[in-house]
């Protein structure tokens, strides 16, 4: 694989952008690079092109880097409507080309951009690449907005490429970002569609991102996150079940039965009565706490007056009031 080394001690010099948008039967013209790199980024269909005599089809989420003094042209035409993202820029440093991948300490000062790669990221980098677009054909002062904004695309560009050959799984680091955002942001409405718009992803994009990693879909673990908070209240207060179901961010009270009894294999009352040395406390959870490892630790008979560093003495039970109130002041 062919490298080029870019120091951004500097940012890059923006030069020109563009989206082009082909229709069936078109080739790329020959052309040769001057001083500067253009990438093209496919985004739809299907480009086939030679860089100095090397076949690429550039397709959805390809990158291929044309450096200074290549030669790249088309080797047939488009048998389907294609579109790409192509950009130019100048590194302001002497720009090395190398088949040997940097190591780890030269990546703090230098940025590796390879001839050709699939993007892992792609919804990440295309809201980079569209913001690009959109600076480049605004009315700023100066380059400056530009130049730093394809400094930061060659940035994330050469991160993924990092991750991806180091096995460094960006899918399960994008799944664990979002699973504890979910936790966080729980609520009755949250849905799959929120969850990716949140995220800039597509439905389809999250739901195979969750089937991979997690081997289940992403309504399934919505359910998880809502039946671990009602396993929690059902160990730590005296609520009613229906209650219960309602803090938990379930709409329906029949089918918080079901969903409990299939996740769990038995009712939420049984749940319920299976742990007795438990303590009780109010029902309002704070968004930084982990309910997963309270209720780890509670099922393992650990009382909860330990999780809440609090004396066994006090002991509190919510139906609205309680018991001892210091715990409940101090909350």
């Amino acid at each position: 694989m062919l490298y080029g080394i870019y120091s951004l001690i500097e940012p890059v010099k923006f030069i020109q952008c563009g989206h082009f948008i082909s229709d069936i039967g078109w080739q790329h013209q020959l052309s040769q690079r001057k001083k500067d790199t253009e990438l093209l980024i496919g985004t739809k269909g299907v480009v086939s092109v030679a860089v100095n005599g090397k076949n690429f089809q550039l397709k959805m989420g390809d990158v291929l880097a044309v450096f200074p003094g290549d030669i790249i042209h088309g080797t047939k035409p488009t048998s389907i409507p294609s579109e790409f993202t192509w950009i130019h820029f100048v590194n302001q440093d002497h720009l090395q080309l190398t088949t040997h991948y940097p190591k780890e300490n030269e990546l703090q000062k230098e940025v590796p951009i390879p001839r050709f790669f699939h993007i892992d990221e792609y919804q990440r980098i295309m809201v980079l690449i569209n913001q690009i677009l959109d600076i480049s054909h605004s009315n700023f002062m100066n380059n400056l907005a530009a130049d730093y904004s394809v400094s930061g695309l060659l940035l994330e560009l050469a991160n993924d490429y990092f991750h991806q050959i180091n096995n460094e799984s960006f899918d399960e680091n994008n799944t664990n970002r979002i699973k504890e955002w979910i936790r966080l942001n729980m609520n009755e409405h949250l849905t799959t569609e929120a969850v990716a718009n949140h995220f800039n992803m597509s439905q389809d994009c999250l739901m195979r991102l969750f089937r991979n990693v997690e081997k289940k879909s992403v309504k399934e673990y919505l359910n998880e996150v809502r039946l671990i908070q009602a396993k929690f209240l059902l160990l730590t207060t005296d609520l009613s079940i229906q209650e219960i179901a309602y803090r938990s961010y379930f709409t329906d009270n029949k089918y918080f039965f079901r969903t409990f009894k299939r996740y769990n294999h038995m009712t939420p009352g049984e749940y319920r009565h299976t742990y007795t040395n438990t303590f009780l406390n109010g029902p309002q959870v704070d968004p930084g706490f982990d309910v997963g490892k309270a209720l780890d630790a509670l099922e393992r008979g650990v009382c909860l007056s330990t999780i809440f560093n609090v004396p066994q003495s006090k002991k509190l039970v919510t139906s609205g009031k309680s018991t001892n109130s210091t715990l409940a002041k101090q909350r």
